[in-house]
């Protein structure tokens, strides 16, 4: 985390008062030494964070986290939006996507197949999955 606060030019009172926060809301202050690969992928979490970012991009971030884990990250993607900041989620996990996204876009071989609110691109189906399922077989038509 220093490294990536150093690349992101922060001062040293910043870099510590940042790494702090982080470490403790992805819940690892207290183990440096002994990383699981959900604490890695807690830890590369943390390391999107270290400057403060307006744009989050993040690519299937609950993969390899337990429920704890996934549930703490999701708190965190909520809390981001919460001060206007936007995060970019790219995940298969559809109900995590329906349940943090206000919107989506569902890409097929790199062509935008559907693109609104969840609501609006399950208008008509029962679960996002099934809408999901149907726009993929007939955009590969």
């Amino acid at each position: 985390l220093r490294y990536f606060s150093n690349l992101y030019l922060l001062n040293r009172k910043e870099q510590e008062q940042r790494i702090e926060k982080i470490l403790e809301q992805v819940d690892l202050a207290d183990l440096a030494e002994t990383y699981s690969k959900g604490m890695i992928q807690r830890l590369q979490i943390a390391r999107g964070l270290i400057n403060d970012p307006e744009i989050l991009f993040m690519d299937e971030p609950t993969v390899g986290l337990d429920p704890i884990g996934a549930r703490m990250l999701r708190n965190i993607i909520r809390c981001l939006k919460q001060e206007g900041r936007t995060v970019l989620l790219t995940t298969h996990y559809l109900p995590e996507a329906e349940e943090l996204c206000d919107r989506m876009v569902i890409i097929n071989k790199g062509k935008i197949v559907a693109h609104g609110t969840p609501a609006e691109i399950k208008h008509g189906y029962e679960t996002l999955e099934e809408a999901y399922v149907d726009l993929i077989k007939e955009a590969s038509k």
